[in-house]
């Protein structure tokens, strides 16, 4: 019977947007043991019971794009799942989720990214192709700090005697698939070292595929983008390694806009989600000797940013050999056990664990440095060790040292750090504004509309079309979560169509949305789709298979869906009562079976009944809101330490907001907190001729 060494229990509530959990520490196993996850079902706040509701979920390797079924089981309100040994095969980066389904409606409860670690290991260091996505360096301006963001991920950089090389890969080949990103597009053989790219044209980086496109008025990217669109791409590139034990090959990325895989020798190393960070991979398992095909794929689905952000591999790209790490300093522990009442004197306590990977035998001579907030070396002391091999053992330094500086709540900048904390983003509905700063007004503030059928139409059945706010204003509520709340009115009748790609809205259950808005921080409301009347008088034209299907263009619009009143897309175009939409403006309806009716009798059909569509408008048209609406949201304000903004009825909302800098129990955690008057240890350790150091720790 499989052993449970680690229960996850987590509390998922259907009213509230699911966040997705980055817990890698979890995971680390070997094929003998296993995790459950059990999950807490609430609605609004209240435990739900589950009943013969089926719980499901899935583990996915990300290197090798692997899914492992789970399956589960649901008592009361809880949910849990048992991940197999088969989920441990692989080591690298996964992703969990975990699903209810209760007929036809199937909710995720569980998201989660992780890792599987090799059978033996709890180290992240040890585990190739795993590394945090953590935000490293915002630009690898030089050397120095490439070497340190090589370290934020898990590769810790000794001494300039460890660099082997540096060469920057600039010469690519480059071949755009579309302008628009296609979220059904899955090729990989493009990866392929044996892949012909001789077609593809030649590019150096940085390269930016986006300015080199014609301006485009219909753009999702908008006017915030420049007009001009996005789409997928691949990039491939070869360069010559000389692999040899003792040595790590990592891909260093300054950026890639937006998503981007990598892939060496065809196999997928590496995921990143986001444009702006720099990012490495460590490519020492996949690299051969000789010449090495490094592959990436990049997605960049507009609208994506509210500035021009470019597409493709916007910085510059290295192959970076390292001879390995012979002695590890690792889970470093700084204390500071001694300080004087009139801070003449301190003390500082560094601890490690020394881990010797020589394969022999060393005797290892640690030196502890610490350093004061301006840089100046202020201790230092020493320690050694006899470490058998493949061996770890703690070690410890007592650093002593004069006048240690405090940090105190009267600096300037941190008193308005603390006063008016950062901004930060959340979306969703309800979204939760997490550690708030009480009494501050809103940032940003949009309001997403969203149109919904109870039912499937045909032309004999219609079904009414209700958008949010239909009749009324959307009441817009931000409150504590308890007893305060604050409210706002909006524009009502805010529409929104479903599409399967180029919304301008995601929900949080992964749904694209076109959909009007209310920008408030702006003061405008933006149409973005159109209630329109289909009448006899349009230019029809006839077609269809097994249906009499008519269509005509409809000019203003650019859609891929539409809703309809007496016809459904989700019917499929030849099936009567089916409608089909492009992006030609072009919609269609199945009114009848083959060869029944005639354009004459559709025409009638149509002067008999009111037959609308919603639709997507090619141009987007802004008007500005009242002046008393914008006072309103100028009114509004947070509450400490959470905010909870909701709407009835709309797809979603997005808000910025003033984020304390501190943590809860910030008055305990003051000293600690604040970025100003920080020391730094760092540790050196010398074995024969060869001296490593650590990467410098920050305390307070």
């Amino acid at each position: 019977m499989t052993d449970i060494t680690t229960t996850l229990t987590y509390t998922a509530d259907l009213t509230r947007p699911l966040r997705r959990m980055n817990i890698p520490a979890l995971f680390i196993t070997d094929a003998r043991r296993a995790h459950r996850i059990t999950v807490t079902v609430l609605r609004a706040g209240n435990p739900v019971d589950l009943g013969d509701t089926a719980v499901s979920g899935t583990v996915k390797h990300l290197r090798t794009g692997t899914t492992i079924p789970l399956s589960g089981s649901a008592q009361g309100s809880i949910a849990s799942v048992t991940l197999p040994p088969a989920a441990y095969a692989q080591p690298g980066d996964i992703e969990i989720y975990v699903t209810l389904t209760s007929g036809d409606v199937q909710n995720c409860i569980f998201a989660a990214t992780g890792c599987v670690f090799p059978s033996s290991t709890d180290r992240v260091a040890d585990v190739p192709g795993f590394y945090s996505l953590a935000a490293l360096q915002e630009q690898f301006s030089s050397l120095d700090a490439r070497l340190r963001a090589l370290e934020e991920i898990g590769i810790p950089i000794t001494t300039a005697d460890q660099l082997v090389s540096a060469v920057p890969l600039n010469s690519w080949k480059f071949n755009l698939i579309s302008a628009t990103a296609n979220t059904a597009y899955s090729s990989t053989a493009e990866a392929a070292a044996g892949f012909d790219d001789a077609s593809w044209r030649t590019v150096s980086l940085p390269h930016d595929w986006s300015v080199e496109l014609d301006f485009n008025a219909s753009s999702p990217a908008t006017y915030e983008g420049g007009y001009l669109d996005g789409g997928d791409a691949w990039y491939r590139t070869t360069v010559s390694v000389n692999k040899q034990s003792g040595r790590r090959y990592v891909l260093c990325f300054d950026g890639v806009y937006m998503e981007s895989t990598v892939y060496v020798n065809g196999q997928q190393v590496h995921k990143n989600y986001y444009g702006y960070n720099p990012f490495a991979v460590d490519a020492t398992e996949q690299m051969v000797s000789g010449v090495n095909t490094i592959a990436v794929f990049v997605r960049n689905e507009q609208p994506s940013s509210r500035w021009y952000s470019g597409s493709g591999m916007i910085r510059p790209v290295e192959l970076v050999t390292l001879l390995d790490d012979q002695i590890r300093m690792e889970n470093i522990r700084v204390t500071t056990p001694k300080l004087d009442s009139d801070l003449t004197n301190g003390e500082t306590v560094v601890a490690f664990d020394a881990v010797n990977r020589t394969g022999a035998e060393a005797s290892a001579t640690f030196t502890v440095d610490l350093y004061d907030p301006d840089g100046a070396k202020v201790g230092t002391a020493d320690a050694s060790a006899v470490i058998a091999a493949g061996e770890t053992q703690n070690v410890s330094a007592t650093v002593a040292y004069r006048s240690p500086k405090l940090w105190h709540i009267s600096d300037a900048q941190q008193r308005d750090l603390i006063e008016n904390g950062k901004s930060v983003s959340a979306s969703g509905n309800p979204l939760t504004c997490e550690n708030a700063l009480a009494g501050k007004p809103l940032g940003a503030l949009h309001v997403y509309g969203k149109s919904t059928q109870n039912g499937v139409p045909t032309p004999t059945a219609p079904v009414p079309i209700v958008s949010a706010g239909d009749g009324r204003t959307v009441v817009v509520t931000v409150s504590d979560g308890a007893n305060n709340s604050q409210t706002l009115q909006t524009p009502n009748a805010l529409p929104g169509i479903p599409v399967a790609s180029s919304g301008n809205y995601t929900d949080e259950s992964g749904q694209q949305w076109v959909c009007d808005e209310v920008d408030l921080a702006r003061g405008v409301y933006v149409q973005r789709v159109a209630k329109i009347k289909v009448t006899s008088s349009l230019s029809w034209q006839t077609t269809g298979n097994a249906v009499d299907r008519y269509f005509a263009w409809f000019s203003g619009i650019y859609t891929s869906n539409v809703l309809c009143t007496h016809f459904s897309t989700a019917l499929g175009s030849e099936t009567v009562g089916g409608a089909i939409a492009n992006h030609n403006n072009l919609v269609g309806f199945a009114f009848a079976e083959k060869g029944t009716t005639t354009l004459d009798d559709f025409k009638q059909f149509l002067d008999e009944n009111d037959v609308f569509i919603w639709a997507a408008l090619a141009t987007p048209v802004e008007t500005d809101i009242s002046a008393d609406e914008v006072a309103a949201y100028k009114a509004l304000t947070t509450y400490a330490p959470t905010t909870v903004i909701s709407a009835s009825g709309v797809s979603g909302l997005a808000a910025s907001y003033q984020q304390s800098i501190l943590p809860s129990n910030a008055l305990s955690a003051l000293l600690t907190a604040s970025p100003a008057n920080l020391y730094e240890a760092q540790i050196s350790a010398k074995v024969g001729n060869r001296v490593q150091r650590s990467k410098r720790v920050t305390y307070g």
